[in-house]
């Protein structure tokens, strides 16, 4: 799967390690998000196929 950055300051996905199965995210703003919550953050990345 090939990563499209949208909004250039933002942080491609990243692996911690070569054989992690999932990557990290970033968020481009700082966001509060408290247990239970549920929001849209905006990562600043899209997926292409």
């Amino acid at each position: 799967m090939k990563i499209q950055l949208i909004d250039f300051g933002g942080r491609s996905p990243e692996r911690a390690h070569a054989n992690d199965a999932g990557a990290d995210v970033f968020s481009p703003k700082d966001a509060v998000i408290r247990p239970g919550d549920i929001c849209k953050l905006p990562l600043g990345f899209g997926c292409q196929s």
